[in-house]
């Protein structure tokens, strides 16, 4: 969290934080036994081990995937994600739920691995296309998630959208987003239950 006002964040425990995100309906499902289940089957019944591993690395446990985090909004990758996904641009409507009737904000027209030099070094990037649901194409070189990431909140944020993807700090070299709305993650936040990287990517 920045530190600019002065205020240092304080986290909730791994387990208050998931009471607080089933409370608000950000995370289903995930009661106090379904959680001393999963501590059982993953970290052989040690609160420790779980409060060790973390919120998101709970959370990450839980959902086992990226379909199954979709549907409460959650999406994670390791930074360079092309080598466990065909087509994030999907993976990241499917997280942000459109409406039936909705066309979906971004697809994906081409996607292909290739040696940037544009930072004046050599690295490995993936090289991707998508059409807005306009028909207006964009190109994207894209390090890690959080370049496709940029991509759809600027696109919402344009909008008048009121919902972001929101980046949570993982301190690795994965990324994991929630899609929700700002104000709640604002509250959230404040409450210590929600981990975000930087609070100022949520006034707007």
């Amino acid at each position: 969290m920045s530190s600019e006002a002065g205020t240092t964040q304080i986290y909730m425990m791994p387990r208050e934080a998931i009471r607080r995100l089933v409370q608000e309906g950000v995370v289903r499902g995930l009661d106090d036994g379904t959680l001393d289940e999963l501590r059982q089957e993953c970290w052989d019944g040690s609160e420790e081990q779980l409060e060790e591993a973390g919120l998101l690395g709970i959370l990450s446990f839980y959902y086992e995937s990226v379909d199954k985090g979709a549907v409460d909004g959650f999406i994670w990758h390791a930074d360079e994600f092309w080598h466990d996904s065909d087509d994030v641009v999907a993976e990241l409507v499917a997280t942000l739920k459109p409406g039936p009737a909705d066309r979906p904000l971004f697809k994906q027209v081409s996607a292909k691995e290739k040696i940037s030099t544009a930072r004046k070094f050599r690295e490995t990037v993936l090289a991707l296309q998508v059409e807005r649901d306009d028909g207006v194409l964009k190109d994207v070189e894209a390090r890690s998630l959080a370049d496709v990431v940029e991509c759809f909140n600027a696109e919402l944020k344009a909008r008048h959208a009121t919902r972001r993807l929101i980046e949570l700090e993982t301190n690795g070299d994965w990324q994991m987003y929630v899609a929700m709305e700002l104000k709640l993650a604002r509250k959230l936040t404040a409450e210590g239950a929600l981990p975000v990287a930087d609070v100022e990517t949520l006034e707007g």
